[in-house]
């Protein structure tokens, strides 16, 4: 065991936690949740503050949507943890909430009208955890929601240890606000491109937005839009990130704006993929050096990363 020993429970997850017998200033440990295995640093004398425990549902869900920090390169702290709960996508508002689970749940249908099993879901802790829930009584509360407004018919009972996951079908209804929601916003195909405006990065923004469109989305960059004329860029800025599924932010460069539209589309429920040039990654401020990013030596290694970035993550 190593000077600083692990805790028997891991700090994020409440699993048992397996030490790595390291010598280095860090409490290093691995943790098998939900059968994937995970590494952690904490600083050698952590202790979580009371904002990173109330809100331990949000770190559980976006470590199983591959939305953490880079695990083997982050020492983690209170900070650190705290700025991750405060600045990363997940869904905030009850109508996001309502949106995302009608969503997911959308995904596993063949065809409209098909009515779906309720195991068919998997492990119902998994499946509730994914999507930012705190409790099954959340999970219930948000289900029941959506029978209410009509988008939901359920058909029987699903024995599988949670009352509301039934099985079900999308009704006509719900087909419908699902359209509405693809015109903007979490199912749309728009894909806000954020990056420099310098000469330097043309090749980057065609790069970009190759990998946007071969991945089947559309690129939006918002000096290639066509602007009203009583309209600032600002404006133009925030009404294109408003008609977006997703964000891609290009740092390289560490242009302000760039920083702006990333935090302002994460503000709006945005997914944001994070970019950076190699060379440049050092001089990424503090408030975005944590996040997971796509690192790269050249604009075919960025092509490629992007690609299969949004296909994991965004499809």
């Amino acid at each position: 065991m190593g000077p600083f020993p692990s805790p028997p429970k891991c700090f994020i997850t409440n699993e048992a936690t397996k030490d790595l017998h390291r010598s280095s200033p860090t409490i290093e440990y691995s943790v098998t949740y939900f059968k994937q295995e995970y590494f952690f640093r904490f600083e050698s004398e952590h202790k979580n503050s009371d904002f990173v425990n109330t809100n331990l549902f949000i770190l559980k869900g976006l470590l199983l949507n591959n939305q953490f920090p880079d695990l083997e390169k982050t020492v983690l702290t209170n900070q650190i943890l705290e700025a991750i709960i405060k600045e990363s996508w997940f869904p905030r508002s009850p109508k996001e909430k309502l949106d995302n689970l009608l969503i997911r749940l959308s995904e596993f249908q063949k065809y409209d009208g098909d009515f779906v099993r309720g195991h068919l879901l998997g492990d119902p802790d998994k499946f509730m955890t994914k999507l930012f829930f705190k409790s099954h009584n959340e999970f219930d509360f948000y289900f029941d929601a959506l029978k209410s407004y009509g988008y939901l018919a359920t058909q029987r009972v699903s024995k599988i240890g949670v009352s509301s996951i039934i099985d079900f079908t999308i009704t006509i209804e719900g087909i419908k606000y699902l359209s509405e929601l693809e015109k903007e916003g979490p199912l749309s195909n728009n894909c806000f491109i954020a990056l420099g405006f310098d000469k330097s990065l043309e090749k980057t923004r065609e790069t970009i937005k190759q990998a946007v469109i071969q991945t089947g989305f559309q690129p939006i960059v918002i000096d290639e839009q066509d602007q009203e004329s009583d309209q600032t860029i600002n404006d133009a800025i925030i009404s294109q990130i408003k008609k977006s599924r997703f964000c891609i932010a290009d740092f390289t460069l560490h242009r302000n704006g760039v920083y702006f539209e990333a935090g302002y589309s994460l503000g709006r429920g945005l997914k944001v993929i994070y970019c950076c040039l190699k060379s440049d990654f050092n001089n990424a401020h503090f408030d975005i050096n944590h996040y997971q990013h796509i690192i790269y030596d050249n604009n075919d290694d960025l092509k490629q990363k992007l690609i299969d970035k949004i296909e994991a993550w965004i499809k």
